[in-house]
Order: structure tokens, then sequence, then C-alpha cells
């Protein structure tokens, strides 16, 4: 998250600036740019993706259909 941050901002603040203001190391956030996303973040890519899918195949339909009082 904090490195996130700081590549959003690199170019209006620097870096230096930044990971001393969020107290985290220069060299943690140049790894952290090399390194791919997180498996929690692929996950949530990908059932991202899964239920837009499901959502759309549901003609953008919220909530059950034909439910009766027994849902």
């Amino acid at each position: 998250m904090k490195y996130a941050f700081v590549e959003e901002n690199r170019r209006q603040y620097g870096v230096p600036a930044l990971c001393e203001a969020l107290q985290v190391s220069r060299s943690g956030y140049y790894a952290a740019r090399q390194r791919g996303p997180s498996a929690r973040l692929q996950r949530q890519v990908d059932l991202t993706a899964r239920i837009r899918t499901i959502h759309q195949a549901s003609r953008e339909s919220y909530g059950l259909l034909g439910c009766t009082s027994s849902c």
C-alpha cells in the first residue's frame, strides 16, 4: 500500500522524500517494483472478472430472481 503510494506520486515528490515520509526503505520500494502482483491481488482480479461475467450473463440483474418468501 505504501509502495503503491510512492509509485503514484514519485514524479511529483521524488522517491527519497516519499520513502522518508512513509518510513519505508528505498531498497524495499525498488524491490517491490520488481515483484509481480501478489497472489491475493491475482485472486481478487480473477474473482472480480468472474463476478462481472455472471452479472452480465444475468442481464445485469441484482439479487435473487424468482425468489419467493421462503428465500
